[in-house]
């Protein structure tokens, strides 16, 4: 009652002249990250039509978070995407991968570009420390619809936790344990180590894509036009992906309207290349 819902976006792309060329080589075309969430009013004072700055977020309310880094589109790199979704009843939904682009050959997702296959010992290794080694406090998040499957690496973090577990289907040692451990404290302290490395990771690989690549004029890991075209359908077909299956929309279209959501995901969230 009285709580507001409010839409933060933020956006870092490459600096481009009149023409539309890119005048600063990067091998990210775009960071963005947009948060939509309900406020709760600070006090009873407070109504609909006072500032933000009289509401304030609580744990309580619906929270989207969606993180996205997109490499150049001429990159057969992936693109690290991450999403915190908070439902009323304290479910939480949290999903962050290097998410592949290229089509999967003979079932064999391929996550990596020959160059920087060596990225691939690396991601299992965070994958094992941050995602295998804590199943009890982060189960796995159920199964993956298979349009969705070609977007999801095997090293993806994906889970689902919720505050009000089955207790009587647990034993007594893991229960205690769940009860010492909020959903709030995991996502402070698990979730957030694994963005932190995740992140890293991926800001550290860029950085090795800039620098084997700092004395060309165009950043590029495919040798010829016929793999550059599959590399750009592979950035096309995950953007359709994630227009599609944004979890933002029922909120936006319930509050907004069907026509409004949809050209925020289509034109803000995931514009067309």
């Amino acid at each position: 009652e009285g709580s507001i819902v409010n839409i933060e976006l933020r956006c870092a792309t490459r600096p481009s002249s009149e023409g539309g060329r890119t005048t600063t080589k990067s091998p990210l075309r775009l960071a963005r990250y947009a948060l939509l969430e309900t406020l709760a009013p600070t006090d009873a004072t407070t109504t609909a039509t006072t500032t933000c700055e009289s509401f304030q977020s609580i744990p309580q309310g619906i929270h989207v978070l969606n993180l996205v880094l997109f490499p150049d589109v001429s990159l057969a790199l992936p693109v690290l995407g991450v999403d915190l979704v908070t439902l009323p009843g304290g479910k939480h939904l949290m999903a962050i991968d290097f998410q592949p682009i290229l089509p999967p050959q003979e079932n064999v997702v391929t996550v990596f570009p020959q160059p920087y296959e060596h990225y691939k010992t690396r991601l299992e290794t965070l994958h094992q420390k941050y995602v295998l080694d804590q199943r009890d406090v982060m189960p796995w998040g159920g199964d993956i619809p298979p349009p969705a499957q070609r977007f999801f690496s095997p090293y993806a973090l994906w889970t689902r936790i919720q505050e009000k577990q089955k207790m009587e289907e647990e034993d007594m040692r893991t229960t205690t344990r769940r009860r010492r451990r909020d959903c709030q404290s995991i996502i402070q302290k698990e979730v957030f180590d694994a963005f932190c490395a995740y992140f890293d990771l991926y800001l550290e690989m860029m950085l090795e894509v800039n620098h084997n690549d700092d004395e060309n004029d165009t950043i590029n890991t495919t040798p010829n036009r016929e793999e550059n075209h599959v590399v750009r359908q592979g950035h096309v077909d995950y953007l359709n992906y994630r227009r599609d299956n944004d979890p933002a929309r029922p909120m936006l279209t319930r509050l907004y309207g069907e026509d409004y959501a949809e050209s925020v995901i289509r034109d803000i969230l995931f514009q067309m290349i």
